[in-house]
């Protein structure tokens, strides 16, 4: 058994010499694991868990790390399918993907004020299309599933470009430079393309091709629905949209017409107003952005309620629901739903909101 002197001789020598105790040891450990992780996925050889999942639900699910992770000068939207989007994926590994890229495209801001909007859609991707792409050329042409990251930031030269992808290449501190040589890899191991388009000075493009999954989007909706996930709202509604951003007003509609729905959208407060006057104030609910120029959400409702419309109201934001709700403190049928969002997870917050109505 040593001695306590043993032992101070001991810690006195890990202090001068650097050498490392067991936390250290543990903590190389768990880097030295991530580094080989990220060298499996560059290769394509990492392991694999895929299952049917939508890319519009890893998205979202994402999103509140995003906004903790990129800096407080980039401003994040996100303009994502009204339909779902079926794939053949690892779930964990299209999030590092994510993570990745959106980080990435903070970092190209740096310290100035910019903008990151993150997309997805289906395409049809023909072969002029694949020639452009820095993975995957030899894939079929047909219609895929895309997921893409676009900022306003540094953008890139042609010799960065040309050494992006390599292994520990970074333009940043050490240790950071393995990133999209390991996206390479996912993309690789998910059987997809990816492309990259950059402008020095101007901002840079990446994305993100992947085929879509056998089961077909018709399934994965009526697969939902039978699980409960969006409840059926059986007879026709009419609903009152606010939201200042096209791409928030675009998806609510598409989603509810096609539930047999009319909508009637209004881009600010006070159209939000006029319309209410205009079709007398008659609405199923009223879907509101908590946040708009000129008059924002809780603002648009008092003048709502003192026009003695008491619909439902379901409070959209990319804030915190506990924060949203601190400005609606008197109301009582009101509901939170997150920015952004899916289709499904509209109908189902909607939904639910009408149901916990009493009958009338």
């Amino acid at each position: 058994m040593q001695s306590a002197g043993s032992n101070s001789k001991l810690n006195s020598r890990i202090t001068r010499y650097g050498l490392i105790g067991r936390p250290a040891l543990a903590s190389f450990g768990r880097q030295a694991a991530s580094l080989t992780s990220q060298m499996l996925a560059y290769a394509g050889k990492s392991r694999t868990s895929t299952e049917n999942v939508d890319l519009n639900s890893i998205v979202t699910d994402t999103v509140h790390l995003l906004r903790l992770s990129i800096s407080k000068n980039a401003n994040l939207d996100f303009a994502l399918s009204s339909d779902p989007l079926a794939i053949e994926a690892d779930p964990s590994q299209i999030r590092q993907i994510i993570m990745n890229l959106v980080i990435n495209a903070s970092d190209s801001i740096g310290d100035a004020v910019g903008r990151i909007r993150v997309s997805t859609s289906r395409l049809t991707v023909t072969p002029e299309i694949l020639r452009e792409a820095r993975l995957g050329q030899e894939l079929s042409p047909g219609e895929y599933v895309v997921f893409e990251v676009n900022d306003n930031g540094c953008g890139m030269s042609e010799e960065t470009m040309a050494r992006i992808f390599d292994p520990f290449f970074t333009t940043k501190f050490a240790g950071r430079g393995l990133g999209l040589a390991a996206v390479l890899g996912i993309v690789r191991s998910h059987r997809g393309a990816f492309f990259v388009q950059s402008t020095l000075g101007l901002g840079s493009t990446f994305r993100l091709v992947l085929p879509p999954s056998r089961r077909s989007l018709a399934q994965n909706r009526t697969a939902a629905t039978s699980s409960g996930t969006a409840e059926p709202f059986l007879k026709p509604g009419h609903f009152l949209v606010v939201d200042d951003e096209p791409s928030v007003r675009k998806l609510t509609c598409n989603v509810l017409e096609k539930e047999g729905h009319s909508v009637a959208l209004a881009s600010d407060g006070y159209e939000a107003l006029a319309l209410a006057l205009a079709h007398g104030g008659r609405f199923t609910a009223v879907l509101l952005d908590l946040t708009m120029p000129g008059m924002d959400g809780p603002s648009t409702l008092k003048e709502l309620r003192q026009m003695k419309i008491d619909a439902p109201v379901l409070i959209m934001s990319g804030y915190s629901e506990i924060d949203a709700r601190k400005r609606f403190a008197d109301e009582a049928q009101l509901a939170f739903l997150p920015k952004p969002f899916t289709g499904e997870i509209l109908l189902k917050n909607l939904y639910g909101l009408l149901a916990r109505l009493p009958s009338t």
